[in-house]
């Protein structure tokens, strides 16, 4: 969590760029087609990736993998967000702390 912390930080040009195609999208419905694929499939890697992490630690998250995966962009998304208006606003253990929330619920922090 820390590396994507580090990356919406460091990653200022790539998060523009994204945001820039996710309005191209919502305007050109033939490019929306190719980018949601994409980011279905970007969503399914990291589901997987999750699932193999929950197995392994023998977690019990609050949601599905592919839930989880959704709520994951979500969150690196709207933090890059705030990060691009307001750069150093976000606690670096901020999103590391809304996951283990998701991932491992009954996991006490501290």
């Amino acid at each position: 969590m820390r590396h994507v912390i580090g990356t919406l930080k460091r990653g200022r040009e790539w998060r523009l760029l994204l945001f820039e195609f996710v309005t191209y999208a919502a305007r050109n419905p033939q490019f929306r087609e190719r980018f949601a694929a994409g980011r279905q499939n970007f969503k399914a890697a990291l589901a997987s990736a999750l699932a193999d992490r929950i197995a392994a630690h023998r977690l019990q998250p609050a949601v599905s993998p592919q839930q989880l995966a959704v709520l994951v962009t979500a969150l690196v998304n709207g933090l890059a967000v705030d990060e691009l208006t307001k750069p150093g606003e976000i606690p670096d253990d901020l999103l590391a702390a809304a996951l283990q929330a998701l991932i491992d619920p009954g996991h006490q922090p501290g």
